[in-house]
């Protein structure tokens, strides 16, 4: 099965991730990076805990404020 794409950040959490990694991801805390820092979208820092995963990933998302 394929992971659908999320419409925010709130959509994605471990169980989002290990679909669309293929990693057994047990748990996922999500912060946001880059605030202020000229980037044209959204990041984020997924802290991750599992079997054979690694222990962090950076996501992108659509800016939260239009430009």
């Amino acid at each position: 099965m394929v992971a659908a794409i999320p419409g925010s950040i709130n959509e994605v959490n471990a169980d989002w991730l290990a679909e669309a990694t293929g990693l057994k991801i047990k748990t996922a805390e999500i912060g946001i990076i880059g605030v202020g820092v000229g980037v044209a979208s959204a990041v984020y820092r997924a802290k991750l805990t599992g079997e054979n995963c690694p222990a962090s990933v950076i996501i992108k998302m659509p800016a939260l404020d239009e430009a």
